[in-house]
């Protein structure tokens, strides 16, 4: 008697079915039928029994069955469990049942990016953009993200950038810079779920379309003809910080002056209110990756809005992620009118020497903002 060999299950959806593959080794290997049981736990589900008609047969994988949508087999976030038996043509019963197999029945998860349209074209007005994707599943099946990546493609989907592999749920945004007025790209996002489903949210149509701007300087001279001199005038401004708490200098073996701040201490940095839109910025901040999480805070307000943002630093493992190492990363959360507004994460620096400097530089570009950070020695 022959005793069944099950392969490993694809996850499937229960309400649309899936495949078992078997092999079994057998000098007689006509079969004439099969029978299979699924459990959940130890609870007995289901059974069937089908003919030799309605097997498949491959040469690499071997048999195989599909399994059709039944009202007692569900999705759901535990496992399910199946073994398979065959009757051969030379034998009047059924052989042993095989092993017990496991596999999952779920929802698919749907990758998607957030504000834009799968279908049509997404028409931005700046050449640099932020995206960010969407997971989205059904809670109580806990089909939860493995890992995900972005990719750029040109019009004639052409690989042109993409993100490094992400693992864990979606903290990740991916920026693209210096996109041409009037082309157009294509946006993707790939992924894969902790039990093996495959994820793409396929191609993103993006036209860029924006008209050109004055070009602004920053020193701006006037010729004063009544006084006989020429006005220099800046659109610079001078924002003073002002810790929190108590802080003292420190002075660092470059020489150069530091404020210590691992008292849990921050600096804020208030935007003059006589400002009534913020234009484009460049922050660069100098510190040390002990210091403490938060390190500057900034602060602007008009009549209708009410601006906070907070830039932080951390330093962790990551117990979703292959690598081992400590990854040193800075975020920059954004508050309108005591609403979080957005969350972007910078790179990551792995296994950073914390006697070295860090540079954090957050830019505020055509209204999207980018941080990043760079080790210096």
């Amino acid at each position: 008697m022959a005793k069944p060999v099950l392969s490993s299950i694809d996850i499937f959806d229960a309400s649309i079915g899936g495949r078992i593959n078997f092999q079994i080794y057998t000098s007689n290997t006509e079969i004439k039928s099969y029978e299979y049981e699924i459990y959940s736990g130890s609870n007995f589900i289901l059974s069937h029994s089908g003919e030799s008609s309605d097997l498949s047969y491959n040469s690499n994988t071997g048999y195989s069955f599909a399994i059709v949508p039944n009202e007692k087999l569900k999705n759901q976030s535990s496992n399910y469990s199946i073994r398979v038996r065959v009757k051969l043509s030379s034998e009047d019963t059924f052989g042993t049942y095989s092993s017990l197999m496991t596999f999952y029945c779920k929802s698919r998860p749907v990758l998607s990016f957030n504000g834009l349209t799968p279908t049509g074209e997404n028409t931005f007005e700046t050449s640099s953009i932020i995206f960010e994707l969407k997971y989205s599943y059904v809670s109580s099946e806990n089909e939860l993200l493995k890992n995900y990546k972005y990719q750029l493609y040109n019009a004639d989907k052409i690989l042109l950038d993409e993100s490094d592999m992400y693992y864990g749920s979606i903290s990740n945004s991916f920026s693209v810079y210096n996109l041409e007025n009037g082309n157009k790209y294509f946006i993707r996002g790939i992924g894969e779920t902790r039990n093996g489903y495959e994820l793409d949210t396929g191609f993103y149509l993006v036209k860029i379309g924006y008209s050109g701007r004055d070009n602004t300087f920053a020193l701006n001279a006037t010729n004063n003809k009544d006084n006989g001199c020429i006005d220099i005038t800046s659109h610079f401004i001078s924002v003073t910080g002002v810790p929190n708490g108590e802080f003292s200098y420190v002075q660092s073996d470059d020489g150069n002056y530091y404020i210590d701040l691992t008292n849990r201490t921050s600096v804020t940095y208030s935007i003059p209110s006589t400002y009534k839109e913020l234009h484009d910025f460049d922050i660069k901040l100098f510190t040390k990756s002990s210091s403490p999480n938060e390190l500057a805070t900034l602060v602007w307000q008009n009549d209708s809005y009410n601006v906070v943002g907070r830039i932080k630093l951390n330093t962790r493992k990551f117990t979703d992620r292959d690598s081992d190492s400590n990854l040193t990363y800075a975020i920059f959360q954004l508050f309108v009118n005591e609403k979080q507004y957005l969350i972007i994460q910078s790179n990551y620096l792995e296994n950073h020497d914390s006697s070295k400097v860090v540079l954090i530089d957050l830019a505020l570009r055509d209204k999207l903002f980018d941080i990043h950070i760079n080790s210096i020695n």
